[in-house]
């Protein structure tokens, strides 16, 4: 069994992998309820995470850095981080701070592509 509770790594996977869901549930259940993101932010992020693949951070290292925002307008950030964790393009992961960290789900072509339509698509 891989999440064995007789060893401590497996117990450890075994809440990542709880907090992962429950952080992605969250997250949709949250868009759901929200307006559409602006497109403006939605193409911002989009091209900056083409850029830079590898680039993780809170809502407000993503605001202030990634998108140079002073102040950031966290409400419409979280939006439009939220759906694009719920399009599967960003995901959300909880630090051990207990901080919510945004980042792409993969360094795939498939998301290359799909960032590249975000980028289009969007006015």
């Amino acid at each position: 069994m891989l999440f064995s509770t007789s060893n401590r790594a497996g117990r450890g996977l075994k809440q990542l992998a709880f907090t992962l869901r429950r952080v992605s549930h969250w997250s949709f259940v949250t868009v759901m309820n929200d307006s559409a993101p602006s497109p403006e932010l939605v193409r911002r992020l989009a091209r900056y995470l083409r850029v830079n693949p590898l680039a993780c951070d809170t809502e407000e290292g993503i605001g202030k850095w990634w998108l140079g925002l002073d102040p950031p307008s966290l409400v419409e950030l979280s939006n439009a981080l939220r759906w694009l964790v719920t399009i599967g393009v960003v995901e959300a992961a909880r630090a051990a701070d207990g901080r919510v960290r945004y980042r792409r789900v993969a360094l795939t072509a498939a998301i290359d592509a799909r960032l590249d339509q975000l980028i289009e698509r969007t006015p």
